[in-house]
């Protein structure tokens, strides 16, 4: 099989940042971002990050660079394995892809924006 020459290096043509993929999965589980927090077991630290991670990914923020999430996915890997049982190496690829096209990460879906919405939570 011979494959042909590209033009340039690879640019896809939508990422999902990791708040998607964090909601989306809570979500098919029936958790509420409280009972994603209590399940990572560090409660201040895990609410800055998985806010952080919601305003990043909005599609409020004109500039791009304020979209990117550098650290975090690194940094709770480990943790989104062990809670959600996805591999943290697919948390690593998705925070590169995410910091490499930052003008291309989609912004959050209706779903995923109320899942963080804190203010609509009874807790």
């Amino acid at each position: 099989m011979t494959s042909s020459p590209r033009a340039g290096p690879f640019v896809p043509a939508e990422v999902f940042h990791p708040a998607q993929l964090i909601a989306d999965e809570s979500i098919a589980r029936g958790w509420r971002l409280w009972d994603l927090v209590e399940r990572i077991g560090a409660l201040d630290a895990t609410v800055d990050v998985l806010a952080y991670m919601l305003f990043a990914a909005s599609a409020g923020f004109d500039d791009v660079a304020l979209r990117r999430c550098t650290g975090v996915g690194e940094y709770w890997a480990s943790d989104l394995q062990r809670v959600l049982g996805i591999d943290a190496e697919i948390w690593e690829r998705t925070l590169a892809l995410c910091n490499a096209h930052p003008e291309r990460i989609a912004p959050l879906d209706a779903a995923a924006t109320a899942w963080y919405d804190l203010e609509d939570d009874d807790e």
